[in-house]
């Protein structure tokens, strides 16, 4: 009985080492990062710029467009009229290729930058439609297509190679 009680109480001593060595370790490691895909910033691109940037790889920014955008074909154009004139939001692609979701109304063109072609997926009078742009070239959409389309709301952008 004796050699009974000391296995038991070895057992014991050992199952219980080893759940507060398990809790040690799970208290020193940090909490997983759980990556949502959502694009950096987007309360902030909202309040100043007025367009809602959703979920993306990483690969699609938003940037500041060049003062001459006919002449630097590193991003992709938008461009889209709002109250106060004409709105032109530029995208810069970091990798070989990247989507990003967002709601940009009021869009009538997007021009692909050099490197990519655009695959533009746009409601249009509640209608989705998925637009095809050519590396380098530019397309008008919803109303640049005619007044009666009316306006396009841009509600994602991929770039492919």
């Amino acid at each position: 009985m004796l050699i009974v009680g000391l296995v038991g109480g070895a057992t014991l001593l050992a199952g219980t080492l080893a759940a507060e060595s398990a809790e040690n370790v799970h208290a020193d490691t940090p909490p997983s990062v759980v990556e949502t895909y959502d694009h950096p910033g987007a309360s902030v691109i909202f309040a100043n710029r007025g367009i809602v940037v959703g979920r993306g790889d990483g690969h699609i920014e938003l940037a500041d467009c060049p003062s001459d955008t006919s002449t630097d074909q590193d991003y992709i154009l938008v461009k889209g009229r709002s109250a106060t004139g004409l709105v032109k939001a530029c995208f810069r692609v970091t990798g070989a290729s990247g989507r990003l979701s967002m709601e940009l109304p009021k869009v009538f063109y997007i021009e692909a930058d050099r490197n990519h072609r655009v695959n533009a997926t746009l409601n249009t009078k509640g209608a989705i439609e998925n637009v095809d742009i050519p590396k380098g070239d530019g397309k008008s959409v919803g109303e640049g297509t005619g007044p009666a389309n009316g306006p396009s709301t841009l509600l994602e952008l991929t770039a492919l190679p």
